[in-house]
Parts: C-alpha cells; structure tokens; sequence
C-alpha cells in the first residue's frame, strides 16, 4: 500500500514540477485551438492569426508579457499534480494487480486496461480543474476566441466560483463525456507504448533505468498518443470555453460544425503545439518521478529493487 502511495505521489510531483516549464507550450496549444472558432478562413484573415506556437507564444509576450505565457499557471500545478497521481501514478500498481505472473512481462491488453482505467478515472475526477485550466489559458487571448475574463494569477477557488456562478456546480462536470474521451485515448496508448519500449530496449541492449529511458520512451509514447487524441482535444477545448450562449450542443454537434465549416484539418490545429507541449513535459514528468522513485526504492523501500 505504502509504495503504491509512493508512486502516486512521485508521478504527481515530477507532473507539477514538469508545467513550470511547459506551460507556455500549453498556453500556446489552447489558443491555437481556440483560432478561427466557426469561421471560414482565410488568408486575410489569418494574417492577423497565429501562425504556429512559436508565434503565437511571441505575439502573446508582445501584447501580456511573460505573465501572459504563463497565464493558468495557478491552476496548471494543481491540476497537474492531482490529476497525475492518478492517470500516471496508479498505473504500475493497476498492471501489478491484473498481473500476477510476475515472472513474465504483462501483455499489451493487460497494459491497455490499465491505461484506460487510469485515463478515464482521471478524466471523471478531474473535469473540473481541466475546464478551469482551460478557461484561464484561452483567457486574456487577442487573436483568438477567449469567452471568459479571467484575472491572471485567479486562484483555483477564484476560476471554480466564476464556473459556478455560470451554472452551478454541475458546470464543473461540463464536458466530462469529452473529457473522458481524451483521457482514455492519449493514457491507453503512452503508458502501455511507454512501458513497452522499457522493456524492450533493456531485453536487447544494456541501457537500464534511468534518463536515458525516460526521455526517448515518452517521447515516443506522446508523440502515438498526440496523433490519436489532438482530435478530442479540439473538441473538449471549444465545449470547456464556449460562452454561455452555447455554440455547441454537445460533442457531435461541435464535430459536424468544425468539421463542415473549418474542414476536417481543423482538428489537428495546434497539433504541434499540442506536441511540443506534451512530449517535452510527459518527458520531465517521467525524469523527475523516475529520479524520486529511484531514491525513494533505495532509502524508503530497497528490499523491492531498483527500478
């Protein structure tokens, strides 16, 4: 029990340490998605746009400073670290529970229910906190949809009563069905593909544990699980900051709109941006829990090995 703790509690300090850095990769992401909302583009249109996350992150510090890069920042760390304890950190304790051959590596349909089962609880349990990110980041934007004024340093209790005050506290659960779409689309496939490539690089080469591992292998995951997910993501991004005259009814409404009027690339926009934020971050996520879980396995409990 105590080392599931321990590696609930790692994952979820190497996440919140992790968005100090990435969060304006995240920042740039939300607005990108959040460009051209139900419109037809066009290029005298877009010339006052975005142009890419590098640029979007630019003309952000130009208009709001590095505040404005780092805006949500408050309710980024919160998220990320309760959020992570459970997408990420209960994963190695799910797989060891559904596998009970020890001796023998878990298969991959054993990993993907543990994955699936960490992603959509997550998703259930945290819907509130992703939506108040969401809403702070898009927030204050000049060139791109922003529904919600949002002070920029507002305190997580701050951007939950201005939810509340929109439509009570169910409003904290809007959007979950999405939500838990995402979670379950991106943690199915980098924790398995993650977990996967450990093992194979350790079974045919002599790399063992340690940073070398923690960056190439989710690097690689994120990159499988930002393809299949950026989709969803669009789409929880547009539902979580839709103003109160709802554009969308739900998420096959919001599906048809984009897809009719912005065209079916629209839902890879900020896909790169979406990248560069998950890869570099799902990578220090798992370098620093991996630092923590190594020191934790030889001073808190060496009698299971280091990993």
């Amino acid at each position: 029990m105590f080392k599931t703790l321990t590696d609930m509690g790692s994952a979820g300090l190497g996440a919140a340490i992790s968005v100090l850095i990435t969060n304006p990769l995240d920042v740039a992401k939300t607005r990108l998605q959040m460009t051209n909302e139900l419109t037809v583009a066009n290029k005298a249109y877009n010339s006052k746009r975005y142009r890419g996350p590098f640029d979007c992150m630019q003309k952000t510090y130009a208009t709001e400073g590095i505040r404005g890069l780092q805006r949500g920042l408050n309710v980024a760390i919160v998220r990320e670290f309760s959020k992570c304890c459970f997408r990420i950190g209960m994963y190695d304790p799910l797989v060891r529970a559904i596998h009970s051959e020890k001796n023998k590596p878990a298969p991959m349909y054993k990993r993907f229910i543990a994955g699936s089962i960490c992603g959509v609880s997550s998703a259930i349990m945290f819907n509130p906190l992703d939506i108040a990110k969401t809403r702070a980041q898009a927030s204050g934007a000049a060139l791109s949809a922003s529904h919600y004024n949002i002070r920029n340093n507002a305190s997580v209790a701050q951007v939950f009563s201005g939810i509340i005050k929109d439509g009570g506290v169910k409003k904290l659960w809007y959007g979950t069905p999405v939500n838990i779409l995402r979670g379950f689309t991106f943690t199915s496939v980098l924790l398995p593909v993650n977990s996967k490539l450990k093992e194979m690089i350790k079974s045919s080469t002599r790399i063992r544990e340690g940073v070398v591992l923690d960056t190439f292998c989710p690097l690689i995951g994120s990159f499988v699980g930002i393809m299949v997910m950026n989709p969803v993501d669009v789409i929880r991004t547009r539902i979580y900051n839709q103003p109160k005259k709802n554009l969308y009814s739900g998420p096959i409404d919001a599906i048809y709109k984009i897809g009719t009027i912005e065209g079916i690339t629209a839902f890879w926009k900020g896909a790169m941006s979406h990248y560069l934020r998950v890869g570099p971050h799902t990578v220090l996520t798992f370098i620093f829990m991996g630092y923590i879980r190594r020191f934790l396995d030889r001073t808190v409990h060496p009698k299971q090995g280091l990993r």
